[in-house]
């Protein structure tokens, strides 16, 4: 019995990292109609079952060790905001959380949580920041990533001002990305429409076909 617990949370973590989870149901099947006389002949594991074990038994015991091997360790955080379908916006904390690890010997990047966030104000989102920290204190914080929004990184009143408070020599990182997007879109509104017109259509144009 047990080494099929361990071989379905294996597969789970399979389908984690390489697949969909849906997905499990067809290769179950597999594994059963092939593994007559093994393990893989008693494993009953479909689509609901794999997402229990990635959120229930898989996901904490991941964050458990993220959480011990960042003990009383530098880090930095890596943070941004997204908007799910049903339009509620989410703090991505992508806290993720990089830092040097004593168990890998390298330099990791750790995913913390996704936290529903009803407030978008510097000080609400500080506050779900410094609650997911995962006990560590935020002085050990050296960089924090993040794109170059005001509620953000603004100089006053933002996640940045107060982080800055606790952790004086830590870093910021605004996202190239975003800045990039930015300087982009300036050029962009200096350009004469028929200008704009053309390059847009110059892609559409080659990307419809092979053969351009």
């Amino acid at each position: 019995m047990d080494k099929v617990k361990a071989a379905e949370l294996q597969t789970a973590v399979s389908m984690t990292c390489h697949c969909v989870v849906h997905a499990v149901d067809h290769l179950s099947e597999i594994m059963k109609a092939h593994g007559h006389g093994s393990t893989l002949e008693h494993i009953k594991l479909r689509r609901s079952k794999c997402a229990c074990l990635i959120k229930n038994i898989i996901s904490p015991a991941l964050k458990t060790d993220l959480i011990d091997d960042l003990q009383n360790k530098k880090y930095a955080i890596i943070t941004d905001k997204s908007t799910d379908i049903s339009t509620q916006k989410h703090l991505c904390t992508r806290m993720l959380i990089r830092f040097l690890s004593d168990r890998r010997k390298e330099i990791v990047t750790g995913f913390i949580s996704l936290i529903l966030m009803h407030e978008a104000t510097g000080e609400k989102m500080f506050h779900l920041t410094d609650e997911e920290r995962c006990s560590q204190s935020l002085a050990n914080c050296v960089g924090f990533a993040t794109d170059g929004a005001s509620n953000v990184v603004g100089c006053n009143n933002s996640v940045w001002s107060r982080l800055k408070a606790l952790s004086p020599f830590c870093v910021q990182l605004k996202c190239i990305f975003h800045s990039l997007a930015m300087c982009v879109q300036y050029a962009v509104s200096k350009l004469p429409s028929n200008i704009v017109f053309l390059l847009s259509e110059i892609l559409i144009w080659f990307h419809r076909s092979e053969l351009r």
